[in-house]
């Protein structure tokens, strides 16, 4: 059974049933950025619910070297009314590959009349940025949909002895700007979202990374970073493997081990 969505992501997924109608007979490109692959799949279903445009969905090979030809492989001349496209976070080479793609970006526009979705994380949308940015200019604003919290507790919360040299201090008065401190220990990069919503609702955030190899830890950071600058936050590391992320109401003073 799926969980219902929440009003955020029905918003969302409302802009992203208006953007494919106005696109319709036409190629364009329409970027849904969403962590959950279980989020994915129940999104997808509501689509072909909503839609009446015909819908395939075309999970990418690992080891495509373009996404264009990894499409026209599948689809040859076929012209579906939306195709809806997943698995760019899954591919072997993704620098390589939405390189590639930049450059024959206007085989696409030649080749497909119809809008094309793409699924996409946070690492797949910097790098589309950063390697292909000329792709990445013919899409709008990423649409975004974020996992429905838990309806017990949104994080796990520890209380750790090592962080007792952390002093935090409102910008007002503590009784304006309440600081709650959470301690997130992730395992994937699913929750990530939800990390930074509570950034952005002014939750103090302690990410405990060492569960995680280098590269996701450092893909998290990244993320978190950027969502943090964003709102003019703080990102402060605390030892290896451990941040701080502060909302812009908060700012992080450390004391030295000793000092009182």
């Amino acid at each position: 059974m799926n969980q219902q969505l929440s009003p955020a992501n029905e918003q969302a997924l409302k802009r992203l049933v208006r953007s494919i109608n106005l696109s319709q007979g036409q190629f364009s490109l329409i970027l849904a950025c969403c962590e959950s692959h279980r989020l994915r799949q129940q999104l997808n279903r509501q689509l072909q619910a909503k839609l009446s445009a015909s819908i395939e969905l075309l999970n990418l090979d690992p080891v495509i070297k373009t996404i264009f030809t990894g499409v026209q492989q599948v689809l040859r001349q076929r012209q579906p009314g939306v195709l809806v496209i997943s698995g760019l976070d899954a591919v072997v080479d993704l620098e390589a590959i939405l390189s590639a793609t930049n450059l024959v970006r206007e085989d696409f526009r030649h080749h497909f009349h119809f809008p094309m979705i793409l699924w996409v994380n946070g690492e797949v949308l910097r790098q589309l940025r950063r390697v292909a940015p000329d792709l990445r200019s013919w899409a709008a604003s990423p649409i975004y949909f974020e996992e429905n919290p838990s309806p017990l507790n949104l994080f796990d919360l520890k209380i750790s002895t090592t962080l007792e040299s952390i002093v935090i201090r409102a910008h007002h008065e503590l009784s304006n700007y309440p600081v709650n401190l959470a301690l997130i220990e992730p395992e994937s990069l699913e929750i990530m979202p939800l990390v930074a919503r509570a950034i952005k609702e002014q939750q103090s955030v302690i990410l405990n990374l060492t569960k995680l190899d280098l590269d996701t830890a450092q893909r998290a950071v990244d993320f978190l970073a950027g969502c943090t600058y964003a709102i003019e936050g703080h990102k402060q590391q605390l030892v290896q493997g451990i941040f701080l992320f502060t909302p812009s109401c908060i700012k992080v003073r450390l004391k030295a081990s000793g000092q009182c």
